[in-house]
């Protein structure tokens, strides 16, 4: 058996939540944070990504070899702090643009729900599988350092 190795490293944010683990489209298990799992898969092509409840991310071909390891790093969307502000410009403009083009009331407490509702529309339409990252890393073990891989 070969092995899908996948180690996802503390960051301040989305500590509290796991993650589903999808290897060939059928649920392979949970990674937390901060917590590395061995997946034992058979050897050849395999397509990993993973999702929680409202975001996931890019599929990731996989080629393992008999009795290989590959290594896969888990992170979430890391410029997701200069994200929300951008999109919480835009859904402002857009939304007093469309209220102003046609003449709408102002209402304070109407405005603010539609707001936020039309931003969780968007960030959860950008999130659904762009917000978390998996990348194949190449492991030093006699360093115990780990490298990004082309």
């Amino acid at each position: 058996m070969s092995t899908i190795t996948i180690t996802r490293p503390n960051q301040w944010s989305n500590q509290s939540i796991s993650i589903n683990v999808y290897i060939d489209d059928e649920l392979s298990g949970e990674i937390a944070g901060g917590e590395t799992k061995d997946f034992k898969v058979k050897p050849g092509n395999h397509t990993v990504y993973v999702k929680n409840n409202w975001g996931g991310s890019q599929p990731v071909e996989v080629d393992v070899r008999d009795n290989n390891i590959k290594t896969l790093r888990l992170t979430s969307f890391k410029y997701v702090i200069l994200l929300s502000p951008l999109i919480i410009i835009a859904v402002f403009i857009v939304y007093f643009s469309i209220k102003n083009f046609f003449n709408l009331r102002q209402n304070m407490v109407v405005d603010s729900i539609i707001m936020v509702l039309f931003y969780a529309i968007v960030f959860l339409g950008f999130a659904k599988k762009h917000y978390w990252q998996l990348e194949e890393v190449a492991i030093n073990r006699d360093a115990l350092k780990v490298t990004k891989t082309c």
